[in-house]
C-alpha cells in the first residue's frame, strides 16, 4: 500500500459499529532486520520483512499508533516471534525485556471502530 495511512481512515469509514478490523504486519524492529542495518545494509528480498513489495515499514508501536488514530480501539493484539540464535541470542537477553520488539516477526491487531 501507498498509503496505509489513508487505508485505515477509509476503512474505518466503510466499516459498520460492529465491524472488525484486522492487521497483520511485518516488523521493521525485528533483530534481523537490525543486525542487517548495524552491518550497513537494507537489502531487500524476494519474501520476508524486508519483501520489496513493501512500501511501507511499522514496528509493534508504530502500527498500534497508526490503528488507533484512524478511528479504531485494539482489542486483541498478538505478537508472532521469531527469536535469534546464536550469535545474537545473548543480545536480546542483555536488555533483560526491555527489547522484547526484537524477537516480534509479525504483528497482529484486532480492532473495533470507535464510537
Amino acid at each position: 500500500m501507498t498509503d496505509p495511512w489513508d487505508t485505515l481512515v477509509r476503512s474505518r469509514e466503510l466499516l459498520s459499529d460492529s465491524g472488525q478490523l484486522l492487521v497483520w504486519v511485518p516488523n521493521v524492529s525485528h533483530f534481523s532486520v537490525v543486525v542487517k542495518q548495524i552491518k550497513g545494509r537494507w537489502t531487500y528480498t524476494d519474501q520476508g520483512l524486508l519483501d520489496r513489495t513493501h512500501l511501507r515499514f511499522f514496528t509493534p508501536a508504530t502500527i498500534r499508533q497508526a490503528v488507533e488514530l484512524a478511528g479504531f480501539t485494539c482489542i486483541a493484539e498478538r505478537s508472532l516471534l521469531r527469536g535469534p540464535r546464536w550469535p545474537y541470542s545473548w543480545a536480546i537477553r542483555a536488555f533483560g525485556g526491555k527489547a522484547s520488539h526484537l524477537s516480534v516477526f509479525q504483528q497482529v491487531l484486532l480492532a473495533l471502530p470507535r464510537t
